[in-house]
């Protein structure tokens, strides 16, 4: 069995499927990973695992990853990053899931020393990955997780605790609900007086005009 590292993009206008030819395309081939991308159009993959050479059903014998490689959609680059601290055991060989937050944090599957996971799931919030739930593997097989792992995108580490965003004010509406029944109570009033008093103009106009009438 075979796995390839080509990166496939496509065309829904044609439709069509074709390999971009990428710069510095040194990322080794492997399986059951999935990428997140951001709203800069980096892609984020995290881990995997590749059983070219398996000699059993399982895939024991296959290597795990534990890197983060990033490709720029945008300048068509691959680029492994640099990760030292708290970082992750490498992956089982069962499929995880990722996603990115707006403020650029993925989430995905692991933190120091985590058992083996899979069937998670990931969210992204603010900078923050957020890995929950799911099935241990290895020596805990069948144990439900409990424990919920993240990443900081925006520091490239995996880590152990949340920094919340500041809270911002929302700005001063001049439209409370108690302004707005005042606001429209004074229209229909105003609205009222105006037609009052072009009634009593064309009342005094007839009324001239019949007295100008009588006299001649």
């Amino acid at each position: 069995m075979i796995f390839r590292t080509k990166v496939y993009t496509y065309t829904d206008s044609i439709p069509e499927w074709s390999p971009p030819l990428i710069i510095s395309d040194k990322i080794s081939p492997r399986q059951k990973i999935s990428g997140v991308i951001d709203n800069s159009g980096i892609i984020y993959i995290f881990g995997g695992f590749n059983a070219t050479n398996f000699t059993d059903i399982s895939g024991s014998t296959g290597e795990l990853y534990n890197d983060m490689n990033i490709l720029n959609t945008t300048s068509i680059i691959w680029t492994k990053l640099s990760i030292t601290e708290n970082l992750p055991i490498r992956g089982s060989d069962y499929e995880y899931s990722a996603n990115i937050l707006l403020n650029g944090t993925i989430v995905d599957q692991v933190i120091p020393a985590p058992p083996y996971i899979y069937g998670h799931t990931a969210n992204l919030y603010y900078n923050y990955m957020i890995i929950t739930f799911g099935i241990l593997a290895g020596n805990d097989v069948n144990k439900y997780n409990s424990q919920v792992y993240l990443y900081n995108n925006k520091n490239k580490t995996w880590v152990t605790s949340y920094d919340p965003p500041p809270q911002s004010t929302p700005p001063y509406s001049s439209s409370s609900p108690i302004i707005k029944p005042l606001i429209i109570g004074l229209g229909i009033g105003i609205g009222i007086l105006i037609i009052i008093s072009c009634l009593i103009c064309l009342y005094i106009f007839q009324y001239l005009e019949a007295r100008q009438i009588d006299k001649c």
